[in-house]
């Protein structure tokens, strides 16, 4: 053994200013411990085989650093640091085949070591074999790393056993116990020489403290839907809120597609829409509509009566002028009678409706029945777009004030059907008798409105004392009025 030392390096300035000061003095010691470890040496141990420093917990944390310093122990086969305060396993044992080429065992059992901290380019040394000896430490957790680790370094067989193990629950123990009893897993990682990991027992929780990892399935760990530290409650949380505020924005937004859909798909009527009044009429809806657009109505309106019933609906019954019309009775009385006879009027407004002052007429005479009804009377269907500019003033305002149908929606059909389907409830809510509301408890319009001077009576007046004249709504030369609908009546 031949030691080689430079003494001048261990040489400490001591600052005269400093000398009773005790901060001066720990870092002298300090300085001291930094310069022994500069010292140019070189030990060889060419002869030692066994170092045994077990048994003393007064070891400096410098000593094995210092040990290695340009240090070689070419025949140190065992070394035995067992119950010496280790907390850790050393740098210097990690890569020991740099220092300790034919040790065979490394004892550092009885310490206080928590981890499995190894060096996996130990794998890379595999002619370097090593035993080490962690029996009676402070290893708690295994981890599916850890027994990853363990089969990928074949050179070195590491003990564990008597190691207070926690069986609590938690993602790497479930993991740990996956792999146990999984037999190809475990074969598959190598841990065929680590088959006394199935055999060591759990100190904690006390339910099962002594049970064998071997015999412990996940139910036994009592783990909670989610863990404490688990993201999945946030996360379940968070979808659950956007879900709902979604749900909230389309039932606000769809609400009356909702009521609509409910009711002509499923025949549900929903509790939050409003009663109706049941009424005793002889058609459920009276149909306006310019002669051009007659092969339209006709098939449109006949499919509804014919499909109705079929689709369990109440069977629809229509008043079209080309059908229902008497004959010997002027256009007016037949208007009259018929807005009088159905629950409903439908407008097929379109441009050519504006331009017949007979269907003005009738939208007249059904706009005064939804005045004494004091409901929605009138549903409009709106064929075409029209400029705002070409509409009349009371038939503006009745669009900005009902909601009309737009053929081209894609919903028409339940739309008409919605509208002129009677849903009466065994209870009709009271109506304040100076407020017309549109079907859905929402005041239309009040019987005081200024623009509105057709007089409120329930007793319908004919044509020769209506507020709105003939010489209002129809050219003085009536004899020249050639519409198709009218051939075969009687014009007054």
């Amino acid at each position: 053994m031949t030691y080689e030392y430079n003494l001048d390096e261990l040489k400490i300035r001591k600052d005269d200013q400093s000398e009773n000061s005790k901060d001066d003095i720990i870092g002298a010691r300090s300085n001291m411990i930094t310069k022994t470890r500069e010292i140019n040496h070189r030990c060889t141990f060419s002869e030692l085989e066994k170092m045994d420093l077990s048994t003393s917990s007064t070891k400096s944390r410098y000593l094995l650093s210092i040990q290695t310093e340009l240090s070689t122990f070419p025949k140190l086969t065992f070394y035995n640091l067992s119950n010496t305060g280790q907390s850790e396993i050393a740098k210097e044992f990690k890569t020991w085949w740099r220092f300790f080429p034919k040790l065979k065992l490394l004892d550092l059992s009885y310490n206080f070591i928590s981890t499995l901290d190894l060096d996996p380019s130990a794998v890379t040394w595999s002619s370097f074999k090593l035993k080490l000896d962690l029996r009676y430490n402070n290893i708690t957790e295994l981890t599916q790393s850890d027994l990853e680790l363990l089969g990928s370094l074949p050179n070195v067989n590491v003990d564990i056993r008597n190691n207070p193990i926690h069986c609590e629950c938690s993602d790497h123990m479930i993991e740990v116990l996956e792999i146990i009893h999984d037999n190809t897993k475990w074969e598959a990682l190598g841990l065929q020489p680590y088959d006394y990991l199935k055999n060591m027992t759990c100190n904690l929780p006390d339910i099962l403290k002594g049970r064998k990892l071997s015999k412990i399935t996940k139910s036994d760990l009592s783990c909670p839907l989610f863990s404490a530290t688990s993201p999945a409650p946030i996360i379940v949380l968070s979808v659950c809120i956007v879900i709902l505020i979604v749900i909230i924005i389309l039932l606000t937004k769809f609400r009356k597609e909702i009521f609509i859909l409910t009711y002509t798909r499923f025949h549900i009527i929903l509790p939050c829409q409003p009663a109706e009044v049941s009424e005793n009429k002889t058609y459920d809806a009276f149909v306006s509509y310019s002669s051009k657009d007659e092969e339209w109505v006709s098939k449109t309106f006949k499919e509804l009566e014919t499909s109705s019933q079929s689709d369990g609906y109440h069977q629809f019954r229509f008043c079209l002028h080309h059908r229902d019309f008497i004959p010997g009775k002027t256009i007016f009385d037949n208007v009259i009678d018929s807005v009088e006879s159905s629950r409903h009027t439908v407008i097929i407004l379109s441009k050519h409706f504006l331009q017949s002052h007979y269907c003005m007429y009738e939208f007249h005479e059904a706009f005064q029945q939804s005045i004494i009804e004091r409901k929605r009377h009138m549903v409009v269907v709106l064929m075409e777009n029209i400029p705002e500019g070409e509409l009349p003033t009371d038939l503006k305002r009745c669009l900005k004030t009902f909601t009309y149908i737009r053929r081209d929606d894609s919903i028409f059909k339940d739309r008409l059907i919605f509208a002129m389907s009677h849903k009466a409830r065994k209870e009709a809510k009271s109506i304040n008798k100076n407020t017309v509301t549109d079907g859905l408890d929402n005041p239309v319009f009040s019987s005081s409105e200024k623009d509105v001077t057709l007089r409120l009576q329930t007793s319908r007046p004919r044509h020769d004392d209506s507020v709105i004249t003939l010489s209002q709504i129809v050219p003085d030369l009536v004899v020249g009025y050639n519409e198709s609908k009218c051939n075969g009546y009687t014009i007054a």
